[in-house]
């Protein structure tokens, strides 16, 4: 090669390489990067809002201006609901509807009848506003359908503009309240300062980002505050039965607690405010607020207002206004030759709280006066509160009686250790066969379910006394009544039932039922196995130790709530599947259970209150018999195989359910029960031999596992006291299957290898 053609060669080569160094660092490629990146930002908007649409449809709550688009009952609405609870609003948005029911009557009232039916809401500068944007668009012909027009009407911020327009016409805009905001820093992590309007930016951006990626805005800025205000919500998120879990990135870093950002808090006031109440002949003097910085503008009583920096040792009572602390000291002024009161509007005592809706003020003048009306409401309460007691007595008589079980022939056995000297565990109940036990809140009683007595043919919820002993029935379906959970208030009972078709044995499968004939019919308890028994297709099916394996017959099971007493029954779900095994978790607020459509059994998530369900888990086995901790943070269940034989305990913090189970043995791993402190959970399984059922504690990782009881009998259904210092369970010990109650002792060492 000459030196010539070897130049040009090494050129040829150099500018070879050139090229590629500018195309790979070139802004052209820097653009498709670019392109890339919005590309799946996109994506994942769309996933995000058509997740969210999909879960609004199903749990929407049925709320009263949902019931169409009229943009004048939505916009009242989202006035309303400025500071306000759903709650709340929906007696007021009613009552509110029925005096001004459209647009011009809201006009043409004056803006003392339209303070009068916003009082007790508070904030009354929104009624204020409410009336002057009604006479503007009154005036215009009615609303404008973007919200960069809406926004330029008293009152109308920029939630309430984007609110209006999205819900009622649908422009693609993200609406963007304390709920919305809650959520989307923590779906995407973001540590802002929401309540600055740099810190708003980002938020509003994102909001309208994946407002744009969906067909259907006012489905999805609905969705957004509903999630927000019944799922996300500021202290213990439903994270589990959230349609965003999987992609939280507080939820995956673990910062639900501390996004989003605390909002400084404002300087409180103290002021102390001394209203003249200034009567004659059933009239009171009022004057137009510019002497106190609270209520500025409103009709109040003259008076004097001193900000101070300790509160006064007496008052006449105290009341807070925004970042005031107002304490109030009356002063009744018969004396009407006072030069502010020349200047007064007199009202009529009768026209009160259409002119003074506030209760500060109302207050005042209605402690002072000696005026029949006050005399009139004192008789008015008192009818009330007799009519309260006269219903209270009532609703009493009609609960159900309770039942007294008769006197057995012979009381439960105390289940002792191996040699007979130490006490494992003493029998609490001593009539029918008794499974599913669990504590009251308070630890005072506990609540199974029973079956085989006299008083009923069907299995029914009964609860005993821990200091008396007595039991008492709760439920009182036509149905047989299969697992029980408690509200953390103790005030209510939720609970499977199946409808009256199912008045056999609902336990157990037709392929157990083929395989095994209990000796006394399928609803008899059947004698535990010898231990020289090695014939185990000949054995009798395991006790009824996982609510599982229902019989497959053509009728269904569904979840009810009821009183503790039985009164107030509610049907929660209408799936027309096989619910059951309900788990309260987030303080109550919602319930996983198991469910079995088309031939799967899941789990799924329902928000108390609503009535869509979210499926959790999804896959060829059979996902059952869920737990929940009390901070609802964590969920174990059981899966169960194919064969019925083997089933595993997975545990979840809600970002995943396709978890690796916790336990691995060929063995059935059941009915697991979280501790109160969320750590461990104790569960019931069967040693890998098909036969006797132990009881176990694990703690939610996996590392250590101790067994808690070993002896010839079944014990299974275990849950902790909410203290955790008790164990209740079931156990057919003597003959029967009774509910006993054990010590929380774990032994102090851990067992070389799971069950």
């Amino acid at each position: 090669m000459t030196n010539l053609t070897r130049t040009h060669t090494l050129a040829a080569m150099k500018k070879f390489q050139t090229r590629a160094y500018l195309s790979k660092h070139s802004p052209m490629s820097s653009t498709q990067s670019s392109t890339r990146a919005a590309e799946e930002e996109r994506n994942v908007d769309q996933q995000d809002a058509r997740e969210l649409v999909d879960w609004y449809k199903t749990v929407r709550r049925d709320l009263p201006w949902r019931l169409n688009r009229d943009p004048y009952r939505i916009w009242i609405s989202e006035v309303m609901l400025q500071q306000t609870t759903v709650a709340a609003v929906i007696p007021y948005y009613e009552k509110f509807l029925e005096r001004f029911p459209n647009l011009s009557a809201l006009a043409s009232s004056p803006v003392e009848d339209v303070l009068a039916q916003w009082a007790g809401l508070g904030y009354y500068s929104r009624a204020r506003n409410l009336h002057k944007s009604a006479q503007a668009l009154e005036e215009r012909g009615g609303f404008p359908e973007t919200w960069q027009e809406l926004i330029e009407l008293p009152g109308f911020g920029p939630y309430t503009a984007r609110a209006v327009a999205s819900l009622a016409f649908d422009q693609k805009t993200g609406v963007l309240d304390g709920n919305v905001i809650r959520l989307l820093t923590r779906r995407h992590g973001l540590s802002v300062e929401w309540w600055k309007p740099q810190g708003r930016t980002p938020l509003q951006d994102l909001a309208d980002r994946v407002a744009m990626s969906t067909n259907a805005p006012a489905d999805l800025n609905q969705g957004l505050m509903e999630l927000g205000a019944t799922i996300c919500t500021p202290q213990n998120p439903a994270c589990m039965i959230c349609p965003w879990s999987a992609r939280c990135v507080a939820r995956q870093t673990k910062r639900t607690d501390v996004l989003p950002l605390k909002k400084p808090r404002r300087e409180r006031e103290i002021w102390v405010w001394r209203p003249y109440v200034i009567a004659k002949r059933g009239r009171v003097a009022l004057i137009e607020n510019e002497y106190a910085p609270f209520l500025k503008g409103h009709w109040i009583t003259p008076g004097r207002a001193q900000r101070v920096t300790t509160a006064p040792k007496r008052f006449d009572y105290r009341h807070s206004v925004t970042h005031h602390d107002i304490f109030v000291i009356v002063d009744q002024r018969a004396d009407v030759s006072t030069g502010v009161a020349s200047q007064a509007k007199w009202v009529p005592l009768s026209d009160l709280k259409k002119w003074v809706p506030t209760t500060l003020v109302r207050r005042a003048i209605e402690q002072s006066s000696k005026t029949q009306i006050s005399s009139a409401r004192r008789s008015q309460a008192g009818l009330i509160l007799t009519g309260l007691v006269m219903a209270m007595s009532l609703s009493c008589t009609s609960a159900p009686k309770p039942y007294n079980p008769e006197t057995p022939a012979s009381s439960p056995t105390p289940i002792a250790s191996s040699n007979g000297e130490t006490l494992l565990a003493q029998p609490l109940t001593q009539d029918g066969d008794n499974f599913r036990p669990i504590f009251s809140p308070d630890g005072k009683k506990v609540y199974f379910i029973s079956e085989n007595r006299e008083a009923h043919q069907h299995q029914q919820a009964y609860e005993v006394d821990l200091a008396t002993r007595v039991e008492r029935r709760i439920t009182y379906q036509d149905g047989d009544v299969s697992s029980v959970a408690v509200t953390p208030d103790g005030k209510s009972l939720i609970y499977a039932s199946a409808t009256d078709e199912i008045k056999e044995d609902p336990f157990f499968v037709n392929d157990l039922r083929n395989r095994y004939t209990p000796p006394e019919g399928p609803t008899s308890v059947s004698p535990a196995p010898t231990t020289d028994s090695t014939n185990t297709t000949d054995d009798p099916p395991p006790p009824r130790l996982i609510g599982l394996l229902e019989s497959r017959q053509p009728t269904h099971c569904e979840l009810y709530e009821t009183r503790v007493d039985g009164t107030n029954i509610r049907r929660l779900t209408k799936s027309h599947g096989f619910d059951g095994e309900p788990a309260l978790g987030g303080k109550g607020r919602h319930l996983i259970f198991s469910s079995e459509k088309n031939g799967n059994r899941d789990l799924y998530g329902l928000q108390l209150g609503n009535a869509g369900l979210r499926r959790l888990t999804s896959g060829p086995l059979r996902d059952i018999q869920p737990t929940v901790t009390p901070s609802g943070k964590y969920l174990a269940w059981v899966q169960l195989a194919a064969d019925f034989t083997t089933s595993q305990i997975h545990v979840s913090d809600g970002s995943s359910y396709a978890t690796a189970p916790l336990t691995n043995k060929a063995a059935l791993n059941v009915t697991p029960f979280w501790h109160p402190n969320g750590q461990e959970f104790v569960f019931a399984s069967n040693r890998g031999d098909g036969k006797t059922f132990d009881l176990f504690s694990v703690d939610r990782k996996g590392t250590c596992l101790k067994r808690l009881t070993e002896s010839s009998s079944h014990e299974t259904y275990p849950a902790f006291s909410p203290d955790g210092r008790w164990i209740v369970f079931s156990s057919n010990h003597s003959g029967r299957f009774q509910i006993y109650l054990m010590e929380h002792r774990p032994p102090p060492i851990c067992l070389t290898d799971l069950p």
